[in-house]
This record gives structure tokens, C-alpha cells and sequence, in this order.
């Protein structure tokens, strides 16, 4: 930076001036002073990228290895729950969820089916057409408990509509751009995320609902919105002190969520296996597809997905190949590890969970973490549960029925 050099070199030329006479030596230190608030100053506002993000964040570094962890070595404990089976509590394929200390909400097949703790089910909420108070699909969803309300992102409608626990419509709320997902914050502020969806209508990836004034920011790269529209599931998570970390596919940091910005909280390095920005600064991909072709010829690392974040430790996924991996930093003594297996050992006698599918992911909020086990799998491995309240529920267990529902406690 221009204005740091220079005063660098103030700070040099004023030492070098320097008389062995006492008052003069008292007026130099009085200048040093003035010049050295003036240089942090200028340093600390030039520690910004275009989008107004401060560079104040901790270095993760991870070495990408083969390695098996057990769930005991991440959870205090775990409880199974045995959901509810019937015609309408069926969960379809890629189930995602949210959950309040009381109720389990799961989003499959655009419908979103409400249980309890108990595994009770208690209804669905299945509105699906092109009419008043009807959604043409679910793109994401938000558990709003301070109104009691559901609130729904039909992507192609462009719109947000909003029901009760009942599944009773109350109203919407009309965008003019493409929403991919919501989350609201600790003032109840409502965050539409937007990916790399840039159009004339909208230029960010953020736009915001806070009362009545609503504000965007963190402007789509023009060049990858052309290109990187991969879509995850989670995108978000509330961590033990109620902050939204924000993360996403093919970036390797991790940002706290706030009012009209987001700022780095954890960037992460996989020496020398990070994705080079040459590689999208010198590269003209004309879809998704030739950006995985190209993606695939190198040997890079993908991240950053499903993050949780506990007083202890901070845990993501990432990929490497076709290989997914779980990191585990410890922040208290800065180390990382990888595993590319996790081992059920709170339930089992050795089993591997299925973390490689596609369809596993953690579900997380503060320090409780949600998971699936599909009836299938839990079938073929029936012999090695020692759990008594799983080995109960699997008596009667069918492939068809719905999946049961790990609940763990982070350590």
C-alpha cells in the first residue's frame, strides 16, 4: 500500500535525524508518537478488501490425510429417535432440517414434516402450486421462533411466504432478485443469500430485512457468477455465542455474519492445495461443467462445507478428489486434523458411519448436532449395534421406513 510505504519511510528519515541534544530527542519522540497512531491507523483501514471485509482472522492449517475418528472423541453422548412411519410423515431423499428445543422440522420432497423429540409426528406443511399462499417449490426455510412462524423461499416465485405451525398461510414477502437461502440473526434482521445468482435486479449476495429498511452488500463476482452456480445445503450455522458463521462451496474461508457485512473469522490453508485465484483470474469457463473439467485436472482442495463451531473446536468439511474429509481444529492449541472416516463407537462395535454419501450431513445449532441413519444401512450393519435403545427400535425396522435421527452433544 502506498500511503503504509510512505510513512515507513517518515518513520526512517525522522530516526535518522535524530540530535544527541535532549529537548530535540523529546520533540522526535513526541512526533514518533504522532507518526506511529497515525501508521496503525492507516494500516488497519487499509486491512480491507473491496468489500469493506476487515482481514482479522485465524489461520487454519490442515494437512489433508487418511484418518479415522470416533464420535465419542466429538460427542459427550448421543440419543437415537425413532421417527414416526406413516403415509404422511414419509421423508423423501436429501432430507435437510432445522430444530427448536421442542420440534424437528425437515424439509424433503417440498414439504416440510413437523416431529417432536419423541419422534412424534405431528403434521405437514404441503402447499405446492402457483396460487394465492402456494409455493412452486421449497428452496430453503427458516424457523422463525419469536413469531412462531415458518417462513418459506420459493426461489422461483421469488418470494418468501410465511405460515404458521398449523401450515395456515399468514402473508409473503416479494424480492425482485433470486434468493437460494435465509437465516435471521440474533435482532431478528432476515439475511436473503443469493450465491453467484447476479442479474440486473441484483448485484449482491446479500440482501437484508431489518425492519423496514432493507440493505444489501458483498457485491457477486461478474466473472464467476457467469459459471460457479453450485448449490449446498448448508450455508449457515448459530454458534455457541448465537454468531452466524457464514461459509460456501470453492472458498476457503469462513466469515461471522453481521449487520451489513461479513468479516473473516477462520481462512483456511491446505499448503499449497488451496484453489489459486490464477486458476479463476486465467481461466474462461462458458459453464459449471468446463469449471469441473478443468477443476478436476488439478489437485486442489475444495471447501468449505458444513461448519460447526464449538467453545473448543471448529469442525468443516471439505474434498479432496472424490473423498470427503472432516477437520477438527483445536482452538485453543491451533491444531488441525483431517479424518476421511468417522466411527460410531456411542452405538456400535466399530462401525463406520456412511460419511462418504452424499446425503450425510450434520445439522447443527450451538453445540446440539442432528444426523440421519437410513433404515437400509443400519439393516446391514444390525449385528454390530450395541445400543439397546437403537437395537430396540431396529425390531421392527423396514428399508421403507423413515430414517432414524442421531442426536449428538459436541464435546
Amino acid at each position: 500500500m502506498k500511503q503504509t510505504n510512505f510513512l515507513i519511510l517518515a518513520l526512517v528519515a525522522l530516526l535518522a535525524s535524530c540530535s544527541s541534544n535532549t529537548e530535540t530527542k523529546r520533540t522526535m519522540l513526541t512526533n514518533l508518537s504522532f507518526y506511529v497512531l497515525v501508521f496503525l491507523f492507516i494500516a488497519t483501514a487499509c486491512n480491507s478488501n473491496e468489500n469493506g471485509v476487515k482481514q482479522e482472522f485465524v489461520t487454519v492449517s490442515v494437512s489433508i490425510e487418511e484418518n479415522s475418528i470416533n464420535l465419542s472423541e466429538l460427542f459427550e453422548s448421543i440419543k437415537p429417535i425413532l421417527l414416526e412411519t406413516n403415509d404422511s410423515s414419509l421423508i423423501g431423499e436429501y432430507p435437510e432440517l432445522s430444530f427448536t428445543d421442542n420440534l424437528i422440522f425437515i424439509k424433503a420432497d417440498n414439504k416440510i414434516k413437523i416431529f417432536d423429540f419423541d419422534g412424534k409426528f405431528f403434521r405437514s406443511i404441503d402447499r405446492k402450486g402457483n396460487g394465492s399462499g402456494e409455493y412452486m417449490g421449497i428452496s430453503d426455510f427458516y424457523v422463525n421462533e419469536q413469531s412462531k412462524r415458518i417462513e418459506v423461499l420459493d426461489k422461483r416465485q421469488k418470494k418468501i411466504l410465511n405460515y404458521n405451525y398449523d401450515g395456515d398461510f399468514l402473508d409473503d414477502v416479494s424480492l425482485n432478485y433470486w434468493g437460494g437461502k435465509i437465516i435471521r440473526d440474533s435482532q431478528n434482521r432476515l439475511y436473503v443469500y443469493s450465491g453467484y445468482e447476479r442479474d440486473e435486479d441484483n448485484i449482491y449476495k446479500f440482501n437484508v430485512f431489518d425492519g423496514e429498511v432493507r440493505h444489501a452488500f458483498y457485491e457477486i463476482d461478474e466473472k464467476k457468477s457467469e459459471y460457479l452456480h453450485i448449490m449446498n445445503p448448508i450455508y449457515f450455522h448459530k454458534n455457541y455465542e448465537d454468531e452466524i458463521l457464514f461459509f460456501e462451496p470453492f472458498n476457503d474461508t469462513i466469515y461471522t455474519l453481521e449487520k451489513q457485512s461479513i468479516e473473516p473469522k477462520y481462512v483456511i490453508s491446505y499448503n499449497g492445495r488451496n484453489v489459486p485465484e490464477s486458476f479463476y483470474a486465467n481461466n474462461e469457463f462458458p459453464s459449471v461443467f468446463e469449471f469441473f473439467q478443468e477443476y478436476n485436472k488439478h489437485d486442489y482442495v475444495n471447501s468449505t462445507y458444513n461448519v460447526i463451531e464449538t467453545d473448543n473446536n471448529l469442525l468443516f468439511t471439505c474434498t479432496k478428489g472424490s473423498d470427503k474429509y472432516l477437520v477438527l481444529h483445536d482452538k485453543k492449541n491451533n491444531n488441525a486434523y483431517s479424518y476421511n472416516r468417522i466411527v460410531g463407537d456411542l452405538f456400535s462395535d466399530g462401525i463406520e458411519l456412511p460419511f462418504q454419501n452424499d446425503d450425510f450431513l450434520f445439522f447443527a445449532e450451538n453445540n446440539t448436532i442432528l444426523f440421519f441413519l437410513q433404515p437400509y444401512w443400519l439393516i446391514e450393519h444390525k449385528d454390530k449395534i450395541v445400543s439397546k435403545d437403537l437395537k430396540r427400535m431396529m425390531k421392527d425396522l423396514n428399508e421403507e421406513d423413515n430414517p432414524i435421527l442421531m442426536v449428538g452433544r459436541l464435546k
